[in-house]
């Protein structure tokens, strides 16, 4: 879990990265709910439910949009075990300092087609050959505002996804155990 706003999968990432950019083939895989240059006041996360029907849930609270701005950003990213549905899920947010994140999700090589990157608008759009590296703007991410990725994703980077959360669950179950 990384304090720039991402999820970072698997054991491939040591450190934060705040190049935000989706089509990276060196920052993979992860899930972006708002990758850019965060501070986050207050990280955490947790396991809800039982098997086969837990929900890991990352949380960002009161986090700064830049590493001067104003605190005051939410957001959650929740990976679901049995649907493997995964969604991005906003709650308050205020205008941000010279923003310029990215929202979505690669996996390996990286590159053109192996990433989606959602830009927030009326209608949402998302691409899979542009990332969107400059979102700036809080307008289309209102407080109960949901991006859903299902298993419409291709299979490729669900097994990638799926993978990496398997062993996301192996390394929490040895810390829940201590």
């Amino acid at each position: 879990m990384a304090s720039d706003g991402y999820l970072a999968l698997g054991t491939s990432q040591t450190s934060s990265s705040l190049s935000n950019n989706l089509s990276t083939t060196s920052v993979l895989p992860i899930i972006a709910s708002l990758w850019d240059d965060l501070t986050s006041n207050t990280m955490s996360y947790t396991t809800i439910g039982t098997e086969p029907n837990r929900v890991f849930i990352a949380q960002w609270k009161n986090t700064k949009w830049n590493y001067n701005g104003t605190a005051g950003q939410n957001f959650q990213i929740r990976l679901y075990e049995t649907s493997d549905k995964i969604e991005l899920i906003y709650g308050s947010m205020i205008t941000p300092n010279s923003p310029s994140a990215s929202i979505g999700i690669n996996c390996s090589p990286g590159g053109s087609g192996n990433f989606y990157s959602i830009t927030p608008g009326n209608p949402i759009t998302y691409s899979t050959t542009t990332s969107n590296n400059s979102i700036s703007a809080i307008t289309y991410l209102t407080s109960g505002t949901t991006y859903t990725f299902t298993r419409l994703i291709p299979m490729l980077l669900l097994y990638l996804l799926l993978l990496s959360l398997l062993q996301m669950d192996k390394v929490m179950f040895l810390i829940f155990q201590h």
